[in-house]
């Protein structure tokens, strides 16, 4: 992890982006008061509040204090929702699987970039993430989607993809099947990868037989949709790494690779 920028220019940044995510906050509150009131004025009760981040993160020292460690900024009207520090509190919110699938390869605690992406793709939220390469970014996303597909029918056989993962490589595409494959395993969910240069009947076998992760490059993914091998109509979330463009009414995580070490991870 890159060390802290404490440069003029960096801290003003970092304190505009406090300013926007408190204002957004206020802003947030006062409409939900709004409703809630009209609500009670109506007879009926008002909604639940979110298991996830009921209180503001920006009041949190705790969660302050992790965000100036990690040198990680925050914007966006989702920004005050807390990250998940340890996996204690993540257990609070995954099922059991999926931590069983984090315990499988001995991970003792979220990267910084899983601790603050996890919460929100819980709560289905649209979101950008920018982290160094070797971060965790894979995992940030694949298991929030493992957790959301576990609500629905996991064991038909023929179903159809319900998470996309769009990746501009064959290589990456391999290396986050690889994820989801692990991941997979503990959730009882199947997976497949879908890219050129090899014969296209294992491929078209994988989808009929049903799936619930596909990773894969455009040109292949194109060419299924085409032949009509490949319904994407039950998606339900999808991911972009390194920022391959998808066209979709669908939530949306992009989580991109970030080699020069300019000015830390950051979430949108």
């Amino acid at each position: 992890m890159s060390s802290k920028d404490n440069s003029p220019a960096a801290k003003a940044a970092r304190k505009a982006a406090r300013k926007v995510a408190k204002k957004a906050a206020k802003k947030a509150a006062k409409k939900e008061a709004k409703r809630q009131a009209a609500a009670a004025a109506a007879g009926s009760p008002p909604a639940k509040k979110a298991k996830i981040a009921a209180a503001p993160s920006s009041a949190n020292a705790e969660v302050v204090a992790f965000r100036e460690k990690n040198n990680l900024t925050i914007s966006g009207p989702d920004s005050e929702i807390a990250p998940f520090l340890t996996f204690a509190e993540a257990r609070k919110h995954f099922p059991t699987k999926c931590m069983d699938a984090c315990d499988a390869q001995g991970y003792v605690a979220p990267t910084p970039i899983q601790a603050q992406t996890w919460p929100a793709l819980l709560q289905k939220r649209d979101m950008i993430g920018i982290a160094e390469t070797g971060s965790g970014k894979t995992m940030a996303f694949v298991l929030p989607a493992a957790a959301l597909m576990l609500k629905g029918d996991c064991t038909r056989r023929g179903r159809y993809p319900r998470f996309l993962c769009l990746s501009p490589t064959r290589e990456l595409a391999m290396q986050i099947d690889q994820v989801c494959q692990f991941v997979g395993k503990s959730c009882n969910l199947a997976n497949t990868c879908i890219f050129g240069g090899v014969p296209k009947w294992t491929q078209r076998k994988a989808l009929k037989d049903g799936v619930d992760f596909v990773t894969g490059t455009p040109g292949r993914m194109k060419d299924m949709l085409e032949n009509d091998c490949l319904d994407l109509s039950k998606v339900s979330s999808s991911s972009t790494p390194d920022a391959v463009c998808l066209s979709a009414s669908l939530p949306r995580c992009v989580l991109a690779g970030r080699l020069a070490a300019a000015a830390g991870p950051f979430l949108f």
